[in-house]
């Protein structure tokens, strides 16, 4: 189907971490109506007729305008990420199935546990998720991802997530001396928590929400299926 582009204009475009930019649009109700689960994304283009990028919302569903997206600086974004507040770019509806919470495998499990990985920009749904409250009275942990300290995504609002109950554990590849958090991969700082005793996940009712790098969620999925969580359990959003 031939996919119908709204004028959006940006509200903010802000540093969300080194080189991440926070890009608020307030778009029509032709874009965000259909924005009803954390992990949809947009097709966004800079006019009629380039090609589009697809980025995954970071705001909350059922939120107030705008709508945040979280993009990390590189030439193929440079048209989004140089943007200033009055902008005009182009949205298509908000799209694709999100994090589907509701599905058939979380809801034979009873899923109460979730972790949660993302690595880079990967944040961004993960964020909606946790904000919007879809993840409410169930116990989470996340892992995120990052080179360095300095370009976590929203780090800001760890403190808040972690009031909310959420264990929020950074994995940077590259730490600059005196960091005393987990390092290297997401995949591996999860392997080592769970081979050490200090194991979060509990199989019987456990479910997972994974965005960011294809090797990861594989990694991920794999030291699942040595735990005994059904790959099905681990939910993309795409």
């Amino acid at each position: 189907d031939d996919v119908v582009f709204h004028d959006a204009s940006v509200a903010a475009n802000v540093e969300a971490g080194e080189g991440l930019r926070l890009i608020s649009l307030d778009a029509p109700p032709a874009v965000a109506g259909p924005f009803e689960r954390a992990g949809q994304f947009v097709q966004a283009k800079a006019g009629p007729d380039a090609k589009p990028s697809f980025y995954a919302i970071s705001s909350p569903p059922g939120g107030p305008q705008p709508l945040e997206f979280l993009i990390k600086e590189a030439e193929a974004n440079a048209w989004l990420t140089e943007t200033s507040a009055g902008d005009l770019v182009q949205l298509s509806p908000a799209m694709g199935r999100g994090f589907n919470l509701s599905c058939e495998a979380w809801n034979a499990a009873d899923v109460n546990q979730v972790s949660l990985f993302a690595t880079g920009t990967g944040v961004a749904p993960i964020r909606a998720a946790v904000e919007g409250g879809a993840l409410r009275g169930k116990v989470c942990r996340l892992y995120i991802g990052a080179r360095s300290e300095a370009a976590l995504g929203f780090a800001d609002r760890f403190a808040d997530w972690r009031k909310d109950g959420i264990e929020v554990f950074p994995v940077l590849s590259k730490p600059v001396a005196g960091w005393d958090g987990r390092t290297g991969y997401v995949q591996d700082a999860f392997q080592r928590d769970e081979e050490r005793g200090e194991g979060f996940v509990l199989p019987a009712r456990h479910g997972a929400l994974l965005c960011g790098q294809k090797e990861m969620v594989a990694a991920v999925r794999e030291v699942y299926a040595g735990l005994g969580v059904p790959e099905e359990r681990t939910l993309l959003n795409f």
